[in-house]
């Protein structure tokens, strides 16, 4: 599970992220994510993409690296 000294996305990296999403690549995404925290605005947007992917295995690991902050 991700803490509290992640590092903020950049535009590359969430390029990246949502490309493993629409390719279903499970692993490369669950490496890209290790350090990560997902806010409520990435986590939406990432999770509508691995929906229309039809994804449960992606839409489970974006919300174990969502920003406990916020409720689903």
């Amino acid at each position: 599970m991700p803490n509290s000294n992640n590092k903020r996305m950049g535009i590359n990296e969430m390029s990246a992220i949502t490309t493993m999403i629409a390719n279903g690549e499970l692993e490369k995404l669950r490496l890209a994510l290790l350090d990560k925290t997902l806010k409520e605005l990435e986590l939406d947007y990432l999770l509508d993409l691995a929906q229309l992917k039809n994804n449960p295995e992606i839409t489970k690991l974006l919300k174990q690296h969502a920003d406990t902050s916020f409720r689903f």
